[in-house]
């Protein structure tokens, strides 16, 4: 492209970039935000479980698990935002 306006060059490859990385970033990360939403459902529903009756071993563990994921989610969330 000789004679190109060398702006309208760099504009273009910055919005492939951008939609590259977009694609990158759903591929590798996924929604962050549904993770988000289904992480924070099963801890509710580990919540409610737990005002019943004593959780085993196993859900305590993963109920602990899964709170310390939604504090990484949600930090990624405010990063990115």
């Amino acid at each position: 492209m000789l004679g190109a306006d060398p702006f309208r060059l760099l504009d273009q490859k910055f919005r492939a970039l951008a939609t590259e990385l977009q694609h990158w970033s759903s591929y590798k990360i996924g929604s962050i935000n549904l993770q988000l939403v289904m992480t924070r459902e099963v801890i509710l529903q580990f919540d409610q479980e737990q005002d019943r009756w004593q959780l085993t071993p196993w859900e305590a563990a993963l109920h602990r698990v899964l709170k310390m994921k939604v504090l990484g989610l949600a930090s990624l969330v405010h990063t990115i935002m």
